[in-house]
């Protein structure tokens, strides 16, 4: 999910979107718990976005909330290689988001029941120790089971799906300060713990028409 945080949107000088901007993940992209994560060898804008992550547990029958499907909690940073998301023709975002081993999801998931449906619990990124990020979940414009709703009402949420629901301000697109090789990225989310991964070289050296 993109442009949940107004501050973040407002940080460049855009108006809220009407609805929800959904978009979908490769799953190669996803890494774990302090695996490297692969600088990108198209991009030279890697960027950092924590994200609290919705795990779907359960197949959704007809008349259930798309939230009675949802088992836990977890954390995720959606790397985004920002000089790519725009393409010749407009908005890029799967050349954008689904770079290979470069999305952090952990360390591990909390039940729902833990944390509740509607949870507020505060939220910090941080590079080499300096916070970048630091905000809660209750500031979203849509709530978790808002953004489900959104997303199941156009592609059917399966057990096993992790959804994303928005970063907040304080993004590398806003200073410049992108992400190089080394980089010890933190994301934090009280009550679900510690997300850490370090920024390793690209293993190859290709072109963006490739």
């Amino acid at each position: 999910m993109g442009l949940n945080y107004r501050k973040h949107v407002e940080a460049f000088g855009n108006p809220m979107p009407d609805v929800p901007v959904a978009f979908i993940k490769a799953p190669t992209a996803i890494i774990g718990h302090d695996d490297p994560m692969r600088y990108p060898p198209l991009t030279q804008k890697l960027d950092y976005e924590i994200e609290l992550v919705i795990m779907i547990g359960r197949p959704l029958t007809e008349g259930m909330r798309p939230m009675d499907a949802a088992i836990g909690y977890t954390i995720g940073n959606d790397a985004s290689a920002r000089d790519l998301a725009k393409g010749p023709r407009g908005a890029d975002l799967y050349s954008a988001k689904s770079q290979d081993d470069c999305t952090g999801i952990g360390p591990w998931v909390v039940t729902i029941d833990e944390i509740g449906k509607e949870p507020d619990l505060l939220m910090e990124l941080r590079v080499n120790g300096e916070v970048r990020q630091h905000d809660r979940t209750n500031t979203m414009e849509w709530n978790v089971d808002e953004v489900l709703t959104y997303i199941n009402a156009r592609t059917r949420l399966e057990p096993g799906d992790l959804v994303f629901t928005g970063t907040p301000a304080g993004v590398a697109l806003e200073d410049g300060r992108f992400l190089v090789d080394g980089d010890v990225v933190e994301c934090e989310i009280e009550r679900i713990g510690l997300l850490r991964n370090t920024v390793r070289g690209a293993s190859r050296v290709v072109t963006a028409n490739a």
